[in-house]
């Protein structure tokens, strides 16, 4: 058994076995966040703050951080070192090409990373302590770890599976409580 299976099948039984989608975005962004120059990161760090213990880790969205160019960068890199060391980090990115590995695990600190196709997986889980996920749109195929949007999960090959909260969730209010709020709809989703 992988160092990552390990670790999440840990932090789900600790935390559950959902983890937060973080797509920071300047047209739903909370009121507060208004009044900062780049509130990628304080809106991702109130966020995480607030939901560290009711999550098993974090999937941040590339795209939606690099919108705002090099201040998006720095912002996920700071978010990603927030969300700590035994926190469970996926990029989500559908990246093409193994050329991308090194910037996911080493520039951003990531434990897997979501991809675009299933030729590339050997080259984003090249550790124990990494994993990868095909992205994908409908039913799966294949028995490599898949990230299905269609119903906001991830599957790894051994059968775990982990929900994906989305922007429902991470948008549930958009005033002072907004960090709170978000904690509470994801303890009303877990149950």
């Amino acid at each position: 058994m992988s160092n990552f299976v390990e670790r999440l099948r840990r932090l789900q039984a600790q935390n559950g076995t959902t983890m937060l989608l973080l797509r920071p975005l300047m047209s739903e962004m909370p009121a507060p966040m208004h009044y900062h120059d780049d509130p990628f990161f304080p809106f991702s760090r109130a966020i995480i703050k607030a939901t560290r213990d009711s999550v098993c880790g974090y999937l941040f969205d590339f795209a939606a951080y690099m919108a705002h160019g090099g201040a998006g960068a720095v912002a996920l890199e700071r978010s990603m070192a927030y969300a700590g060391g035994e926190t469970i980090k996926v990029l989500h990115g559908a990246f093409a090409g193994p050329e991308y590995a090194p910037m996911v695990y080493d520039a951003f600190g990531a434990d897997a990373a979501t991809i675009a196709s299933e030729r590339d997986y050997k080259a984003f889980a090249t550790s124990p302590g990494r994993e990868a996920f095909v992205i994908s749109e409908g039913e799966p195929e294949t028995d490599v770890p898949l990230y299905r949007v269609s119903v906001g999960q991830l599957r790894l090959a051994n059968g775990t599976n982990v929900r994906v909260a989305g922007e429902d969730v991470l948008y549930s209010s958009y005033m002072d409580d907004f960090a709170e709020q978000c904690r509470a709809a994801l303890k009303q989703m877990q149950g």
